[in-house]
């Protein structure tokens, strides 16, 4: 089950307003993680169970048809309090989930072969309407855990993604290091919280000479075309890498918060494992 006491680790100087985030977020994981996909649950065991009161030929390959994502639900309910700390893979975890168990809906009510004309269209609308419905529960879940994007987040152990600006790519702040890939070429590269010397922020002009790069190599060296703009600055000890944000503002204090919560945070980590 979902604990409401929030996953990972954190600062005691942070902890309050961690929970006050994690209890916004938790009853609207509970919807999309436990009760919806288990409602959808049980209308599959009904199924079953009334199929196999009609008939009993083929029972075998029923039960293990459909009791693989039943079986992919409870799955999701045991997970260590780590799957948690990536709130954006919320929506598309709840959705997935929820639409495994609704796809056992199908070879459940094809057993018994339904004769009355709304069975089909009940059980079809279901299989969209609850993934749909437990990925939109979901998603508000990490909207309203995630924002404010406040330097609070910072001094936690949650993967937090920054929002590029007019170049196709990831950025992503991690425990302990910062990992970017470029949207053509998909290499991931990452940077050790520790190597980075100074985080700044700053603007890039159509005249800026020489032209700028984003998302490069720790030592400054490759990268993307750089769009002007706003432009978080990362120095580490080879070089400097810029990162077009549309908030690099916010991204660069809880940034700046995690560099300085790291020893802290892999202490907590430690403890809590």
């Amino acid at each position: 089950m979902i604990s409401t006491k929030p996953p990972g680790p954190s600062i005691e100087a942070s902890e309050a307003e961690l929970r006050l985030r994690w209890l916004r977020a938790h009853p609207l994981l509970v919807l999309g993680y436990v009760i919806i996909p288990g409602f959808a649950a049980a209308l599959v065991l009904t199924l079953v169970i009334f199929g196999l009161s009609v008939r009993s030929d083929s029972a075998v390959g029923l039960v293990i048809i459909t009791g693989g994502p039943l079986c992919g639900y409870v799955w999701g309910l045991t997970r260590k309090p780590e799957w948690w700390l990536t709130p954006t893979a919320w929506a598309r975890r709840a959705f997935w989930i929820t639409a495994l168990v609704c796809f056992a809906m199908l070879p459940a009510t094809g057993y018994w072969s339904p004769i009355q004309w709304w069975v089909w269209p009940l059980v079809l609308t279901l299989c969209v309407l609850l993934p749909t419905l437990s990925g939109v529960l979901a998603g508000r879940a990490r909207r309203g855990f995630l924002l404010p994007f406040s330097p609070d987040l910072g001094e936690c152990g949650f993967v937090l993604f920054g929002e590029l600006n007019g170049i196709a790519g990831e950025l992503r702040l991690e425990l302990t290091e910062l990992r970017w890939k470029q949207g053509g070429s998909g290499e991931e590269v990452s940077l050790l919280l520790k190597q980075i010397e100074q985080v700044t922020v700053g603007a890039v002009t159509r005249d800026s000479t020489p032209s700028p790069r984003a998302l490069g190599k720790p030592d400054g060296s490759g990268g993307a075309a750089l769009p002007p703009g706003r432009v978080m600055a990362v120095q580490g000890r080879k070089g400097t890498i810029l990162f077009p944000l549309k908030d690099p503002e916010a991204f660069a204090a809880i940034l700046e918060r995690r560099m300085a919560a790291r020893p802290q945070l892999i202490k907590n980590a430690r403890v809590t494992m």
